[in-house]
């Protein structure tokens, strides 16, 4: 496959080296065992096009930064849905360049691996057959319709999240609760990656997920803590329980998922993975209408106000 046909999870794969550190000069690698600030840097690498720079670090050894990096995209998403929102433009217009502006970030990589996914788990045929559908760049039917279902479903959240109406007047302000929900679906959905990755095993022998190696159970088990805590801290005990119990829901359904169909996981169906848990927290929090004011009163008496 041609540079130019390439997808954005075999871009990153060419151009960091899966972050593996092979074929890398000595000097650009960082032999350092715990190197908190190289890791998150490394994993704002991985999982954006952010130019943060820095050493490059393997998975195994950065992927509990996974969320510090979806923090940093939904920070940033969110200050553009509360920008949109603060000109007086509508919630949809407001939810749409809030998504634009999170795929710009990270390069479309979990959206790409989510057509993917779609296309080849939606195929018959054997597991090798699905696998070689996914390494396809060309997008088909089922991932076509993926990519329209997913991006119309998060749009519609977040824009509701605009126009939440709330009784308590001391509640978030909608703008406001929506990026707070940001940070933690995109926390979130990063945190559950590396429990997916060190439960599972890489359904081939080639390819992003086999290349870049898998992080340990502790390592996994950190991200997910380091995720909920955000997710706590951003919206509240309430809200956290309920944005950490969608996502590790959706991770378990979604690991059962590709074992019976792809006997692992690979690159692209953790771009599933991700794109799902953000859906799946988003509803979960919509269904909770105390979720406003439970953010405020927890916010205060964090505050100590």
């Amino acid at each position: 496959m041609t540079e130019h046909t390439a997808t954005p999870w075999q871009r990153a794969l060419n151009g960091l080296d899966a972050m593996t550190m092979t074929n890398k000069p000595e000097h650009d690698r960082d032999p350092t065992p715990i190197s908190p600030i190289a890791d998150i840097r490394a994993a704002i690498v991985f999982l954006t096009r952010l130019p943060v720079g820095g050493p490059h670090r393997a998975v195994s050894q950065n992927a509990w930064a996974f969320p510090l990096a979806g923090l940093l995209v939904g920070a940033l998403g969110g200050t553009v849905f509360l920008a949109a929102s603060w000109v007086g433009w509508s919630p949809w217009i407001a939810a749409f360049l809030t998504l634009a502006t999170t795929a710009i970030i990270t390069g479309g990589l979990h959206e790409d691996g989510l057509a993917d996914s779609a296309d080849g788990l939606g195929a018959g045929g054997s597991r090798d057959r699905r696998l070689e559908i996914m390494r396809d760049s060309r997008i088909g039917g089922y991932g076509a319709i993926a990519l329209v279902l997913a991006t119309g479903m998060k749009a519609s959240a977040l824009a509701a999240f605009g126009t939440l109406e709330t009784l308590d007047q001391g509640a978030v302000p909608s703008a406001a609760l929506g990026m707070l929900v940001l940070i933690s679906t995109h926390s979130l959905s990063r945190g559950v990656l590396p429990l997916v990755m060190a439960i599972l095993t890489p359904a081939s022998a080639s390819g992003v997920a086999a290349s870049v190696g898998r992080p340990g159970l502790v390592t996994a088990i950190v991200a997910l803590m380091l995720g909920g805590c955000i997710a706590v801290l951003a919206l509240g005990p309430l809200g956290g329980l309920i944005a950490l119990c969608a996502a590790a829901i959706t991770a378990f359904l979604v690991a059962l998922f590709l074992m019976r169909r792809l006997g692992g996981y690979n690159g692209d169906t953790l771009g599933l993975l991700e794109q799902l848990c953000e859906i799946a927290i988003m509803l979960a929090l919509l269904a909770t209408p105390a979720l406003s004011s439970d953010t405020q009163m927890w916010r205060v008496e964090l505050l100590g106000g």
